[in-house]
C-alpha cells in the first residue's frame, strides 16, 4: 500500500473539487479560492490555500562534522532566525539543482547532496512539497562573496542539540530532514 493509498483509504466520503481561481498574487506566491462540494450534501464551500513553488532544505556538514546554518531576518516574525538553508525550486529546475544553488547563494559552501526525503509543511493550507537533501565534507569557496544579508553559523551536534532544547531553534523542517537523514543511514545519531 503506497502513502497516498493509506492516506486515502477509509470510510470518510471525499468532497468534490469544482473550481479554482487566483484572488492575490505576489511574485513569491499566490492565494487561491477552490470550490468544493460536500460529499454527504452537496453544499458549496470555499477553501483558501497558498499556492508556491515546491522547496529545498539542506542539511549539510563540514569535514569536521560542523552542521551549517544560516542567520537571517524574518520579516513574518519580525526577528532573526537560525535555520539550515533552504529555498524555492525555480521554474526548470531539479530539486537537486535547487539545492546545490541554494545551499552556495546562501552559505558560500559547496558539496554533493543526497536526497533524503520530501515531505510537506503546514498541509491544511500548502501543497508544495519540501525536498530534503543531506551533504557532507561541505567546502567554504574563499571567493564567494554574499548577495543576501545572511550570517552562517557553524555549529557541532552538542551545540546544536541545546539549541534545541533551549527552545533557540524553532525550524521544525530541520528537525525532519535530520531524522530522515539518519533512517537513510546517511548520518549517524547526534
Amino acid at each position: 500500500m503506497s502513502a497516498d493509498e493509506s492516506a486515502s483509504a477509509g470510510s470518510l466520503p471525499e468532497p468534490r473539487f469544482l473550481d479554482s481561481e487566483t484572488v492575490f498574487r505576489t511574485p513569491y506566491f499566490s492565494i487561491a479560492r477552490d470550490v468544493f462540494a460536500a460529499a454527504d450534501s452537496g453544499a458549496r464551500f470555499d477553501y483558501y490555500k497558498l499556492d508556491r513553488p515546491d522547496g529545498t532544505i539542506m542539511l549539510g556538514l563540514t569535514p569536521a562534522g560542523e552542521i551549517i546554518l544560516v542567520r537571517q531576518f524574518r520579516p513574518a516574525l519580525r526577528r532573526f532566525t537560525l535555520e539550515l538553508p533552504c529555498g524555492a525550486v525555480d521554474p526548470g529546475e531539479s530539486p537537486l539543482e535547487a539545492a546545490r544553488r541554494e545551499f552556495y547563494e546562501e552559505t558560500g559552501y559547496r558539496c554533493s547532496f543526497v536526497p533524503v526525503g520530501l515531505g510537506r509543511i503546514m498541509m491544511n493550507r500548502v501543497a508544495a512539497r519540501e525536498h530534503c537533501f543531506f551533504g557532507r565534507d561541505a567546502v567554504r569557496d574563499p571567493q564567494f562573496t554574499p548577495r543576501e544579508p545572511i550570517e552562517v553559523r557553524l555549529h557541532s551536534p552538542e551545540s546544536f542539540r541545546a539549541l534545541v532544547a533551549a527552545g533557540e531553534f524553532e525550524q521544525l523542517a530541520t528537525l525532519g530532514t535530520i531524522l530522515l537523514a539518519q533512517w537513510k543511514g546517511e548520518l549517524k545519531a547526534f
